[in-house]
């Protein structure tokens, strides 16, 4: 695993005897040739990475528990998510301050910062250790994006299923309002969704089609041609 940019908050996971500090050139973490990460996910100042053998990893700012090692504390060097030991976790996301990881039976389990009900569980506390989002609990999801402070997930039947800040949109429910658990996007329920795309105000779906649909901010064009 290599890193580069802005490390003030441990995020590069690199550190030495002065401390953490900034890489303008990538450069590998120690030990991670060992670990074999295989994924890794950056939010504003934190990161996931995941081995081959399905254990997440996580470094940086751990406030609201970002972590997801049960404190508010920062690291500057990877550290196991010991809660998700033996789940076998095959994807893994973040938002700006949260965090999602997906098992390979299609669970989903989230942590951090939970303001705008982005971690999907009911309520906005924030959760220091990963938690189950138990609405899900009875589909088998196949995909999990985060954006800066809203998330979503896709199913095996193709559906898709958003939460969190409502402020741009950007949950595709015709709503500014926020969204404490994951709620079907009612709009593309006949569609075949196969992959999404996460921006930090507006989202992205692709079709088995080959259809393309954006909703959310669009201030700078993002979602039209043209903006806002």
């Amino acid at each position: 695993l290599v890193s580069w940019g802005c490390g003030e908050f441990g995020q590069l996971g690199l550190k030495d005897a002065a401390g953490v500090f900034n890489s303008p050139l990538p450069r590998f973490l120690r030990g991670s040739r060992e670990l074999l990460f295989v994924r890794v996910a950056c939010g504003s100042s934190h990161t996931l990475a995941l081995t081959g053998s399905g254990d997440v990893y996580s470094f940086g700012q751990g406030t609201f528990g970002a972590l997801g090692h049960g404190t508010t504390e920062s690291c500057s060097s990877p550290v196991i998510v010991d809660s998700l030991w033996g789940l076998g976790i095959v994807q893994i996301a973040c938002g700006d301050n949260h965090s999602c990881a997906l098992t390979v039976e299609g669970q989903l389990f989230s942590w951090g910062r939970g303001k705008y009900g982005q971690l999907g569980c009911g309520s906005v506390e924030n959760h220091l250790q990963p938690v189950p989002v138990t609405a899900l609990s009875d589909r088998l999801l196949t995909q999990v994006v985060c954006g800066a402070d809203y998330t979503m997930a896709i199913d095996s039947d193709g559906q898709l299923f958003s939460w969190g800040h409502g402020h741009w949109g950007q949950t595709g429910h015709g709503t500014q309002d926020n969204i404490l658990v994951p709620k079907l996007v009612c709009s593309l329920e006949n569609d075949n969704i196969v992959q999404a795309s996460a921006g930090a105000r507006h989202a992205v779906a692709l079709t088995s089609g080959g259809g393309v649909y954006a909703w959310g901010d669009n201030e700078q064009g993002q979602v039209l041609p043209g903006g806002r």
